[in-house]
């Protein structure tokens, strides 16, 4: 089973790969809050934050309480497993013309096959 720290590069490495996205770890610290999530993402001008966790990790309290801040405060910020499933989230989460870009693009992601799988279901060619 892979550390949290290799999810965690995982998934910058595949936010970083795609267009008009940018991607970094927040390494916790004496000046920032307890609880704050992992992964700081701006990709079409559009913020997501993730909490990254093993399979069968806890997500503790404070971090719930963290996770809750920042969707009231308007950023996408949720739990993650796997590189997969953050870029299945943000593409979820953008419209057509930011997926056709990224699909213009697509020889430059990591993982093109799942790239294009989500594009067919979101029924863009």
């Amino acid at each position: 089973m892979a550390s949290e720290k290799a999810i965690q590069k995982g998934i910058i490495r595949a936010l970083n790969s795609m267009a008009c996205t940018k991607a970094i770890k927040l390494h916790g610290s004496a000046f920032q809050e307890a609880g704050t999530p992992d992964i700081l993402c701006v990709s079409f001008a559009m913020v997501f934050m993730f909490e990254v966790k093993k399979i069968n990790g806890v997500v503790s309290e404070i971090q719930k309480v963290r996770i809750s801040e920042w969707n009231e405060a308007g950023v996408k910020c949720l739990v993650c497993f796997s590189a997969v499933e953050v870029i299945e989230y943000v593409l979820g989460e953008m419209g057509t013309a930011e997926l056709i870009i990224l699909e213009e693009e697509r020889e430059r992601l990591l993982e093109p096959i799942v790239l294009r799988t989500l594009l067919n279901l979101r029924g863009i060619k």
